[in-house]
């Protein structure tokens, strides 16, 4: 089959689309925006056979243990003016984790997977594919990292955004959130500071769990049928002892779970 990064004629491998690392062993839980999808345990991430080949894989790899090994696995230095606070990660390369952000977005754009139903980069696919391909020679694609302040919340199913207008696509990738702009205007001057493609430093900016649009709909969806809150009132029993900021703690406040 052919490998949609390479458009060479080889055997396809199963590809993560968000890297393994960032689904807490045993603990992860994937929460779909498509209220027909149940919540469900997924220890090793989610994959896609269809997608790359070996060797184009591995080259993805780079930035995925790139941002693993200098940001996911980091606490970073933590600074606040009061208004918001921001993390800056000293030994993550900018370059390589606005890589990192474009190539999960184009893995999310070609995967099957009904988590990324909702993904379609459109004509803007054709550019993130060229700075992945040719970082050196093409750097068009902006993208920014913003991250919860808990460490392991739900991953929920990509959103696309609008910032002052400029669309951008959402990913969720455990603590991490990376906004990559799908759109030819330059981005929000309320934000371009924070932008990887112009930084000389990678900035993360830390938004609260509790109180958030996502919280509230990983709420709503693990409250939206009983068979939905059986399940997740028996993930709670499992990971509450080792997770007590996790959603299902957070929905159980709220909902009233039936017991078993």
């Amino acid at each position: 089959m052919r490998c949609r990064f390479c458009d060479e004629d080889k055997p396809l491998c199963k590809a993560h689309i968000i890297p393994a690392a960032f689904f807490v062993k045993n603990g992860a839980r994937i929460l779909s925006s498509l209220p027909e999808v149940h919540p469900k345990k997924s220890p090793i991430g989610v994959y896609d056979e269809n997608i790359l080949c070996a060797e184009c894989d591995r080259s993805l790899g780079f930035l995925d243990q790139h941002v693993i090994e200098n940001i996911l696995n980091k606490e970073g230095e933590f600074h606040s003016d009061g208004d918001f606070g921001v993390r800056r990660y000293p030994e993550a390369v900018p370059e390589v984790v606005r890589l990192f952000a474009l190539s999960v977005a184009w893995r999310a754009h070609h995967s099957t997977h009904v988590m990324f139903a909702n993904v379609d980069l459109g004509p803007h696919e054709a550019d993130l594919k060229r700075d992945l391909l040719q970082p050196l020679d093409h750097k068009k694609v902006s993208a920014f990292v913003h991250e919860f302040d808990q460490r392991n919340p739900p991953i929920i199913s990509p959103i696309p955004e609008r910032y002052d207008k400029v669309r951008f696509l959402r990913i969720y990738a455990g603590r991490l959130i990376l906004s990559v702009k799908v759109d030819q205007r330059p981005m929000p001057p309320d934000i371009d500071f924070f932008d990887l493609l112009a930084s000389d430093q990678t900035f993360s900016i830390v938004v609260p769990w509790v109180g958030s649009a996502e919280a509230s709909l990983a709420i709503d969806i693990i409250s939206g049928s009983a068979h939905n809150r059986r399940l997740a009132n028996k993930w709670r029993k499992e990971t509450a002892p080792n997770d007590p900021l996790s959603v299902f703690r957070l929905a159980a406040g709220r909902t009233k779970f039936p017991s078993k």
